[in-house]
């Protein structure tokens, strides 16, 4: 296929989404055992339902390679160095289904990113690579630790990201507005502690704080106009009374003071040289 049609190659972009671990040079053998246990009735263990919707893939795929085998014997007894078009064809035809079934096969196997996901993940690899840049530029690291592997860089590049992502890049991969869900799972264990530790999380406490004292002193107000309210509906009589007798005894107080008939007011020089009358 490489000679054949190579312009002509079904796209696997989507093999940057399988885990390391899956990316070596055994893979299409595995893949093509795979294939042809699937269409001869086996089931992969633990996978039922996978392989229930593989099979007929797999058949379309093997007998795909037969045509391809049989199309290559009939050019190889004519001409080895022509490739004709049924040719290429055929040929086109199994690189599809077989880079299908590879998606659909690693797919069952291992857990394999969504879209979403690897953007996610991209993401994360620009704010670290952002992070780097600025802590270069504000001499928190040097190219000399970098090009040395400092064992210190694992832990203070994640930690500056971490700073950075909250502080700087807000609306990046660590926004707390987003869901959890939404998160990078390297980050998505710790959705809580970031959000206690981010800038914003202080400004929301100290207006919970500010709304919490509002609201207490509302409280506070409204129950004092309700005791005022019962004071005057239960106890207005009696207060009207206490004020009268108040008042009486204020003006009894002023007439005995002023009384001549008194010896305070003789002593103090209110009577006139004229006896008192009498009262009898």
């Amino acid at each position: 296929m490489e000679e054949c049609i190579p312009q002509d190659r079904a796209p696997r972009d989507f093999c940057v989404k399988f885990p390391e671990e899956i990316r070596h040079d055994n893979l299409a053998g595995q893949l093509w055992f795979g294939a042809e246990c699937l269409a001869a009735g086996s089931i992969i263990m633990n996978r039922e339902l996978e392989s229930m919707a593989m099979r007929p893939l797999a058949k379309e795929l093997t007998r795909s390679l037969e045509d391809v085998r049989g199309t290559l014997r009939d050019q190889a007894l004519r001409d080895l160095n022509t490739y004709t078009e049924k040719m290429r064809e055929a040929l086109r035809r199994f690189d599809v289904l077989f880079a299908e079934f590879e998606l659909s096969y690693v797919s069952a196997m291992v857990p394999v990113k969504s879209p979403r996901e690897y953007y996610v993940q991209q993401e994360v690899i620009v704010l670290f690579c952002e992070t780097v840049e600025r802590a270069l530029d504000f001499g928190y690291l040097t190219q000399d630790m970098i090009d040395d592997y400092e064992p210190a860089l694992m832990f203070t590049i994640p930690r500056l990201a971490i700073v950075c992502g909250l502080v700087v890049y807000a609306d990046g991969p660590l926004n707390l507005d987003r869901k959890v869900e939404d998160m990078s799972e390297l980050f998505r264990p710790f959705h809580t502690l970031l959000r206690k530790i981010s800038p914003a999380s202080e400004k929301e406490e100290e207006e919970k704080r500010r709304k919490k004292r509002k609201r207490r002193r509302k409280k506070k107000r409204r129950r004092k106009e309700e005791e005022e309210e019962e004071e005057e509906k239960g106890g207005g009589g009696g207060r009207k009374e206490m004020k009268a007798s108040k008042k009486n005894n204020e003006m009894g107080m002023v007439a005995h003071a002023f009384n001549p008939s008194t010896r305070e007011a003789e002593a103090g020089g209110f009577l006139s040289l004229r006896p008192a009358r009498s009262t009898k």
